[in-house]
């Protein structure tokens, strides 16, 4: 170590010296291709980027619309299925309150019953009663 004074030597000068001209950088052509990197996205890339994201969420909006169609379509059949069965279970019991309308209403057996249990007779020919005040 040698020391001049106040100042300390510089080390790296005798380094400069062995390099001689030699640059600290070197540059390296590469025909644009960082320039072309740090560029970005083109245009037409991000528009076709942009019209796939479009085509996909139209898709998907089209999807679960038809979702919820189904999901409608079947819940509407199965109520009509309901219906149905309760239709069905009110025409059998009006078949059966005609079925039994028409026994109770039988002549034949409203007679027999009359006669039988009740001990009536039929009226015949009726009598007439004609009353006249005088």
């Amino acid at each position: 170590m040698n020391y001049r004074g106040s100042e300390a030597e510089r080390l790296d000068s005798r380094d400069s010296a062995r390099q001689g001209a030699r640059r600290s950088f070197d540059v390296v052509e590469g025909a644009g291709l960082d320039s072309a990197v740090r560029r970005g996205v083109a245009p037409e890339r991000l528009a076709a980027f942009r019209l796939a994201l479009a085509c996909v969420a139209v898709f998907l909006v089209l999807g679960v619309a038809r979702v919820a169609v189904t999901a409608a379509t079947v819940q509407t059949l199965e109520a009509n299925s309901g219906l149905a069965g309760q239709v069905s279970a009110a025409e059998d019991t009006a078949k059966e309150l005609r079925i039994e309308a028409a026994v109770l209403s039988n002549n034949s057996r409203i007679t027999t019953i009359a006669t039988e249990n009740l001990g009536m007779v039929y009226a015949g020919a009726g009598e007439s009663l004609t009353v006249s005040v005088s």
